[in-house]
């Protein structure tokens, strides 16, 4: 009989082409190890290489494989070495010996890893540190506890036995019984009977749907039942009644009533008692008033279907010929009166820039005709200043004359 390992190998098997574990020799084991290596150092992962993540599986369904035959092997080898029943040792031989009992087996040394000899160091160094006070460094921390490699993580992760996807009886198995179509291909023509379902079992709506709505009909016919069950003479509280204090201005204030949380349980579940009775009508009206909701809604949406028309007669033509002449006219002179406007405002910033142009050259005029007389005026003063400083030399020069 095969088992669980087995069988999945073969499904493997029957799509990438692998044989099975239990067929597996130890060359081709090396040759998908070497496979796996060289593709992990060309940078890819299971996550992105098809051919890999097959790989890798497949090594796990192996070393699964490996670890259940040695798990065998062990315990045929522990029943074999089974030691003598105490009975058979403690009964007396008939000449009143006891029989000998069997040597002592020498203990098994105790070997580490070279692994284990490092952590063992990294955990005595760390128990020094913290005996000083130090804080342990970086590299004795990760060293103290080392990551598992993906081989051990497997061999911690798998199941000692079978795996409970592929129990039957378990509750999982409909939902992880998924088998490829491609993996019976391989098999003889008279086991082509079985043709596996495309995509595994699921839940059903519907279904769910229908145990929902019996679970709360069930309910409710027990709750009815409750409430029909009910005596009649039900004790009813007597009503607390609270006293509030009058206001200053209101001498004539009265008493009122505030019943407790507790009081009119009766009246309570007769009232749900009533409204449980009555949930036929208020589903049928529930389901009126949605229906009344979708046709008010088509009535919103296609409004022509209730608009009455008017029928069109000789007199409605002519006014309607008349207004729309008009309003062609009224179209006519505001498009006319628009484009007078804009050549008004073209003509009136015309003559703004030649009257802008106008001003300026005669206040450029101006000004020459200023530099001008100023020119003229500041000549004939010097002319002047130029005569008089003569005269008033030739008047120096007589008088020396006439002194001499």
């Amino acid at each position: 009989m095969a088992t669980p390992a087995q069988h999945q190998s073969m499904q493997m098997a029957g799509n990438t082409q692998f044989p099975p574990v239990h067929m597996m020799t130890r060359e081709g084991l090396q040759t998908l190890i070497m496979r796996s290596n060289t593709l992990k150092q060309a940078g890819f992962t299971p996550q992105n290489n098809t051919e890999l993540a097959s790989i890798t599986q497949y090594l796990g369904l192996f070393k699964r494989y490996q670890m259940a035959r040695n798990a065998q092997a062990q315990q045929a080898q522990a029943q074999l070495a089974a030691p003598t029943p105490k009975s058979a040792i403690e009964i007396p031989a008939t000449n009143g010996h006891t029989a000998p009992s069997p040597p002592p087996s020498p203990p098994t040394p105790i070997t580490f890893t070279p692994s284990q000899l490092h952590t063992l160091r990294s955990q005595i160094s760390a128990w020094k540190y913290l005996q000083r006070g130090i804080a342990i460094p970086l590299d004795i921390q990760q060293a103290i506890q080392p990551q598992p490699s993906a081989d051990e993580s497997d061999q911690l992760t798998a199941p000692p036995g079978q795996l409970l996807e592929n129990d039957t009886s378990s509750l999982i198995y409909p939902y992880n019984a998924y088998t490829h179509p491609t993996t019976r291909l391989a098999t003889a023509k008279n086991l082509r009977a079985i043709v596996p379902s495309m995509t595994p079992l699921g839940l059903d709506p519907l279904a769910l749907k229908a145990a929902r709505e019996r679970f709360v009909e069930a309910r409710i016919a027990q709750r009815i039942r409750e409430l029909s069950a009910l005596p009649s003479t039900i004790g009813e509280p007597e009503p607390e009644v609270d006293e509030v204090q009058e206001p200053e201005d209101d001498k004539e204030g009265a008493l009122v009533v505030h019943p407790s949380a507790s009081a009119h349980g009766k009246l309570r579940a007769l009232i749900e008692l009533k409204g449980l009775q009555l949930r036929a009508r208020q589903q049928a009206l529930r389901r009126s008033v949605v229906a009344h909701l979708h046709e008010t809604t088509v009535m919103t949406a296609d409004r022509s279907t209730c608009r009455r028309f008017r029928r069109s007669a000789l007199r409605d033509v002519r006014q309607t010929e008349a207004l729309e002449r008009q309003q062609r006219k009224e179209r006519e002179r505001r498009a006319k009166q628009k484009h007078l406007d804009y050549l008004g405002m073209i003509v009136a910033h015309g003559r703004e820039i030649v009257a802008t142009n106008q001003n300026a050259r005669t206040r450029m005029g101006k000004l020459g005709r200023a530099v001008l007389q100023f020119h003229v005026a500041a000549e004939k003063e010097e002319q002047k200043r130029i005569e008089r400083i003569s005269k008033e030399r030739l008047k120096a020069l007589k008088a020396d004359d006439e002194g001499k």
